[in-house]
């Protein structure tokens, strides 16, 4: 069976306010977006974009986080639990998550920026056992 993807990003900064909307559509390969683009999908096709100029943000950068970690691969691990953390001296203004899959959805439990304005976490749960895999995404911006 084919993989599907449901991607939602809900960014809150300035330019960016708006919340993510859920789309199916075969994954992109491995995407090499640059630290001053996003990915984006326009319910046809997934690409990078790059972040608008003269939002008020300075250093406006996207981290992404897998589970598993760094590997591509999707995972029969139950429940997944995935930390995209902002580089030294960057705050959180928006965030989601993306969640690849290879049968039905899992449910997606927390999708939240921390406290600390630090990153973005997200967790979920597959409760029928198909192989998935979780990232989240931080946007992160400059602190003052």
């Amino acid at each position: 069976m084919g993989k599907t993807v449901i991607a939602s990003i809900a960014v809150v900064a300035m330019s960016f306010i708006g919340t993510g909307s859920h789309a199916t559509a075969a994954p992109p390969q491995r995407l090499n977006c640059t630290a001053g683009q996003t990915i984006v999908f326009n319910g046809t096709t997934w690409g990078c974009a790059d972040f608008p100029t003269g939002a008020g943000l300075t250093g406006l950068e996207r981290v992404q986080a897998d589970f598993p970690a760094n590997s591509g691969d999707l995972s029969t691990i139950a429940t997944q639990e995935v930390f995209a953390e902002c580089p030294p001296g960057k705050k959180v203004v928006g965030g989601g998550y993306l969640h690849f899959f290879g049968g039905d959805t899992g449910t997606i439990r927390t999708n939240v920026p921390t406290i600390d304005g630090d990153g973005w976490i997200v967790d979920g749960t597959n409760f029928l056992g198909n192989p998935w895999r979780l990232s989240a995404v931080a946007m992160c911006a400059d602190a003052e």
